[in-house]
């Protein structure tokens, strides 16, 4: 397995935002996930995300004054965990699973911006993910991640393994299926996974991010700035990319969320991986 450090040395500045638009829901360092995104307004306006598995995604207009906030019993009243957060530009998608049943029961569901919520269906697999516990926006072990696919149906996954819930019904298009160990984000045209990073032993302003090549089971290691500040420790983690609207937002447990737009993000990825020889 091989490794290309300081992309900024390869391919110019990293298309960067360092999150402005949030207002003061931007401070200087974050003891949380990724949880403030840019609102619907735009002027200020953020939707908070859940930290832990008793949180609701909530809604705060540009004088952070709360407007609304959606718990996942709004989704069903089975649901006792967050699974995947996402947004189109127009509403937040969700997906949240009723563990007591076997195998788990997800719940697809999208939330507009005056918080209303419209339920899309439900669906069980063949067969649980292999590893369930990593099906989780929030946690210490959390990797759930969500975005739409190219047709508009819900991709959702863990570090492993990845599904396709129908947009119309919930129910599932493919079943849990191997990504070849990385899962923390999907590029927009489906080609390159990435998955887990650390911070052990490598620069203080980077972090490793593990990229499966299209088409193999071939791993590359890049190394990207991490978001505002310097590790608060120097250990393995789980990665936590969340698609808002054109934007990737790239964060986890001790720093501020950074913001790239998706096009450039992915065109990066793309780039760095031609240029360290790995296809």
């Amino acid at each position: 397995m091989s490794n290309l450090s300081s992309p900024n040395n390869f391919m110019g500045a990293f298309p960067i935002l360092k999150g402005a638009s949030l207002g003061s829901a931007t401070p200087a360092y974050l003891s949380i996930y990724p949880q403030y995104m840019p609102g619907w307004s735009g002027n200020g306006d953020y939707v908070k995300l859940p930290y832990s598995v008793g949180d609701d995604i909530e809604y705060y207009n540009n004088a952070e004054t709360l407007q609304w906030g959606v718990d996942k019993t709004a989704i069903n009243a089975a649901c006792d965990k967050w699974c995947g957060i996402t947004f189109d530009g127009t509403d937040i998608y969700v997906v949240a699973a009723n563990t007591a049943t076997s195998p788990d029961t997800y719940y697809s569901a999208k939330i507009n911006s005056a918080g209303a919520v419209t339920n899309i269906g439900n669906a069980q697999p063949s067969s649980d993910w292999g590893n369930t516990g990593m099906l989780d926006f929030v946690g210490s072990n959390g990797a759930g991640f969500l975005d739409l696919d190219a047709s508009g149906n819900l991709r959702i996954g863990n570090a492993n393994e990845y599904a396709i819930l129908d947009k119309s019904t919930g129910a599932f298009n493919t079943q849990p299926t191997s990504f070849g160990s990385n899962c923390g984000y999907v590029t927009a045209d489906g080609q390159y996974r990435l998955g887990y990073f650390n911070t052990n032993n490598i620069l203080a302003s980077l972090c490793r991010l593990y990229v499966q090549i299209p088409g193999t089971t071939r791993n590359a290691q890049l190394e990207i700035p991490l978001a505002t500040g310097t590790p608060y420790q120097v250990t393995t983690e789980t990665v936590r990319f969340v698609v808002w609207g054109d934007y990737v937002s790239q964060s986890y447990q001790r720093r501020c969320p950074a913001f790239w737009e998706r096009g450039a993000f992915d065109t990066w990825v793309e780039k760095v991986t031609k240029a360290g020889g790995y296809l």
